[in-house]
């Protein structure tokens, strides 16, 4: 029997490379001569480095950058290096959430006026001056909404109010902003090529744009929502003049404080799934080959995950091509008709095995090895084919 282990993180309790080692664990107590295959998944947000550059080889590079709030923090970024016609190319894998992330944060520090995308630029310079022509961003777990501002300026591109002065960091200069100049930009920066990875198709301003839909869970009150959301209108007013770009309505802009939205305006860049990009990057179809089950899961399963998240892609995948899919998950909060339709045959959830929620997020390693086990043993005989 060959099984694929393929889970996102379970946010709070453990990153997506440990919820695979727990489900490994519990393959091998229960099916010790089965061949697994471990492909920890990522959908843009955190972990996205880390899943891919454990599939394949790729590595870390370490740096220093500024946080949201300006200060200085140690972190990395990945390097993979793959073959086309024309021979290797090193690509650079970024993360949001690893220079700009919410979690990086205190809960009474989240202010996304206050935040900026400054440190995710100085990753990205980082790895274009070491060659890397092709830039993937994972821009999930953000803490800002200053529409790739801080990212920009990291890289020379220059925002000015009405006196000709450069803007200052963070998602309330958005609103003074008169004119914007380019003239700077690295040259590294024109050259290459840009993958916005993101798991929401958001706009970038509006009731469903970035302010309004995600700036309350990045601490932004309702007048500071309002703030924000007429800034990001004035920077696509402004980029609109300065580019004759009309970025208002492209999907996706919105995600992660729209920081697609300036880097559609002045970049070479493409908004693609992420658990898409992660699919091809792994080589994950190649993988299913041979495959008799699929095991997934994150944290919490639900109508965000139904919409692109990476157990849904990876379950879509694999029901294409007839395998197997079972779920584990935190909480389970869908239909379970919902379940089927994607191709999941069995789930459960961490809070059957636990007393409270308190434990299952304690605990979650232990009780994903008793999950594991639990959905094979009531699936031995649809999997052995014993009678």
């Amino acid at each position: 029997m060959k099984i694929l282990v393929a889970p996102d993180k379970f946010k709070g309790s453990l990153a997506a490379l440990d919820a695979a080692g727990a489900i490994v664990s519990g393959i091998k107590e229960f099916f010790p001569k089965a061949e697994i295959v471990s492909m920890p998944l990522a959908d843009g947000g955190g972990g996205t480095v880390d899943a891919i550059i454990s599939a394949v080889n790729g590595e870390k590079v370490a740096c220093e950058v500024l946080d949201p709030l300006g200060r200085k923090i140690k972190t990395y970024f990945g390097i993979i290096s793959q073959s086309n016609s024309t021979g290797k190319k090193r690509k650079a894998i970024i993360e949001m959430a690893k220079a700009s992330g919410f979690l990086l944060l205190k809960a009474d520090e989240r202010n996304p006026m206050k935040t900026t995308s400054y440190g995710t630029g100085e990753l990205i310079k980082e790895a274009l001056l070491m060659g890397c022509k092709e830039i993937i961003v994972g821009i999930g777990d953000t803490a800002t909404v200053d529409g790739g501002m801080g990212a920009l300026q990291a890289l020379g591109v220059n925002f000015l109010d009405k006196k000709g002065d450069e803007l200052g960091l963070g998602g309330k200069e958005l609103i003074r902003m008169k004119e914007i100049k380019v003239d700077s930009l690295i040259e590294e920066a024109k050259k290459a090529k840009f993958v916005i990875a993101s798991d929401v198709e958001n706009i970038l301003f509006g009731e469903k744009g970035a302010a309004y839909v995600f700036g309350p869970q990045k601490g932004a009150s309702p007048e500071e929502v309002e703030i924000l959301d007429r800034g990001l209108r004035n920077l696509a007013k402004v980029i609109l003049e300065e580019t004759g770009k009309d970025i208002s309505g492209i999907k996706g802009t919105g995600a992660a404080g729209g920081i697609g939205a300036g880097f559609k305006a002045f970049l070479d860049t493409e908004i693609r799934s992420g658990i898409e990009l992660i699919i091809d990057i792994a080589g994950i179809k190649e993988k299913l080959r041979g495959v008799d089950l699929v095991i997934t899961g994150e944290g919490k399963f639900d109508s965000q995950t139904l919409s692109g998240k990476a157990p849904i892609g990876i379950s879509n995948l694999a029901k294409e091509k007839g395998v197997s899919v079972f779920v584990i998950a935190g909480v389970i909060d869908v239909a379970e008709s919902d379940l089927r339709e994607n191709g999941i045959s069995d789930q459960i959830s961490l809070l059957e095995l636990a007393k409270d929620e308190e434990e299952a997020i304690n605990n979650a390693y232990e009780l994903m090895v008793e999950a594991t086990k639990k959905l094979l043993s009531r699936n031995f005989r649809k999997l052995t084919g014993n009678s």
